[in-house]
């Protein structure tokens, strides 16, 4: 039982240098998008997918862990890292390293909103852009240099034989 402990501390103290790797690129993409730097964007994105699918890797790893103890335990399976706490013999840093994991994804989730916001606002911002660079079909400017939509005109001539 100790040993599966000890092996759920190392996967957590993992756990929590990826969610602090995934954090500090989750501010360099923000940093990114406030630039509008698309390689340094590209390149941030890109450590983030290699970074969150290590964490799922992890995240599996965790959970056959915290499985195992809940059997041993005679627990419900899908228990809690929380309510496992409680059963921990001797506290070896396990609260400790939640909560800092905790206080990271929270951190996480605020500049990931932030970006999010960042990314939809350049995206209105471009199709306006956009939309003045290249006006819908149709549009014509007047002499007193307003944009005047003209109506599809309908053919009148039969061009049937």
């Amino acid at each position: 039982m100790e040993s599966l402990f000890f092996e759920l501390k190392q996967i957590l103290t993992e756990q929590s240098k990826t969610i602090t790797e995934l954090l500090t690129a989750a501010k360099a993409h923000n940093h990114a998008l406030q630039e509008n730097d698309i390689s340094a964007i590209s390149a941030a994105v890109k450590q983030q997918q290699a970074l969150a699918e290590n964490l799922t890797a992890q995240e599996r790893t965790r959970e056959a862990l915290q499985t195992k103890l809940a059997q041993y335990f005679a627990l419900p399976e899908d228990v809690t890292l929380k309510h496992l706490m409680n059963h921990v013999p001797s506290d070896n840093g396990l609260s400790s390293l939640a909560q800092e994991m905790n206080s990271n994804l929270e951190q996480l989730a605020a500049v990931n909103q932030l970006n999010n916001a960042l990314s939809n606002n350049g995206m209105l911002f471009l199709q306006k852009f956009r939309a003045i660079l290249q006006p819908a079909i149709g549009t014509t400017y007047q002499g007193t240099g307003q944009v005047r939509q003209q109506r599809a005109t309908v053919s009148t001539m039969n061009k049937s034989i």
